[in-house]
C-alpha cells in the first residue's frame, strides 16, 4: 500500500487549476475601473503558464520535465 503524503491535496484538479493561472481567486470592485458609471469587477489568478512556462518552472525547482503533448495540468 503506497504511503499518504500530507501533499497529496495539491495532486486535485481544482488546486491545479489555481496553479496554472485557470481558476479565479476572486473578484476585486475597484474603484478607479468605473464602466458605464459602474464599479469594474476584476478578476484575481495566478498567471496564465503554458506547458514550456510550467516545464521551465520546473527545472527551476530541481525536478525538470520535458515539454511534449500533454495538457498542461498534467505537467503542475
Amino acid at each position: 500500500m503506497l504511503q499518504k503524503s500530507k501533499y497529496d491535496f495539491l495532486m486535485k484538479k481544482p488546486i491545479i487549476e489555481i496553479l496554472d493561472g485557470d481558476a479565479c481567486l476572486d473578484n476585486l470592485i475597484s474603484e478607479d475601473k468605473i464602466h458605464n458609471g459602474q464599479l469594474k469587477k476584476v478578476e484575481i489568478h495566478m498567471p496564465y503558464l503554458s506547458g514550456p512556462d510550467i516545464c521551465s518552472l520546473s527545472e527551476k525547482f530541481g525536478s525538470p520535465i520535458e515539454y511534449d503533448i500533454f495538457s498542461r495540468w498534467s505537467y503542475m
